[in-house]
């Protein structure tokens, strides 16, 4: 399965992706389940430092294995991570950070990646037993931006549809409050 998580900052979205993994990964390692957490953020600043930390703390006892990558994530060999024949399950948190880590490497401006990330997803997805991946809304605030974020907000729609497209539920999180917009509880 397939799962994507939207909804506005604060909203719940991880606690939520990580209690879908522990219900599709019974019993952890002893029931056959490898839980595999992509981290995509590179801390920046304190505020990143800060919410890294409040992730790292809420999922001390869940048993999983953390991948820090914030590009090329298609190059990660998830059967390295895996125990002899577990199932790999994977959350990824989260598709902007990603988008991010893709489109601004170093200096440099990359503005069309969207197709890449999708490619790099569906090769993780391939080799998963489930997947669930966090995402943003940030498309509802009818402001102009500039050039960079126009791109990276075009960039960021392409995959979020794309995403969407091959899950088998998608998630949107309203003040806390799961609305299931496809797929089923």
């Amino acid at each position: 399965m397939v799962a994507l998580i939207t909804g506005g900052n604060d909203n719940g979205k991880s606690e939520y992706a990580e209690d879908l993994v522990l219900k599709l990964s019974p019993f952890g390692e002893s029931g056959g389940y490898t839980r595999l957490y992509l981290a995509t953020m590179s801390a920046r600043d304190d505020e990143s430092l800060k919410r890294i930390e409040k992730h790292i703390l809420r999922r001390k006892d869940m048993e999983y294995i953390t991948i820090e990558k914030s590009c090329d994530v298609g190059t990660i060999d998830i059967e390295s991570y895996k125990e002899s024949d577990n199932k790999a399950v994977l959350l990824v948190e989260d598709i902007p950070n990603l988008l991010a880590g893709e489109m601004f490497q170093g200096t440099d401006f990359i503005p069309d990646v969207s197709d890449k990330i999708i490619d790099d997803i569906k090769k993780l997805v391939s080799v998963c037993e489930h997947t669930v991946i966090v995402t943003n809304e940030v498309f509802s605030d009818g402001i102009t931006y500039d050039e960079y974020t126009t791109t990276y907000l075009r960039e960021f729609g392409r995959i979020n549809q794309a995403i969407a497209g091959m899950a088998d539920k998608v998630v949107e999180l309203v003040c806390g409050i799961p609305l299931i917009v496809k797929g089923t509880e």
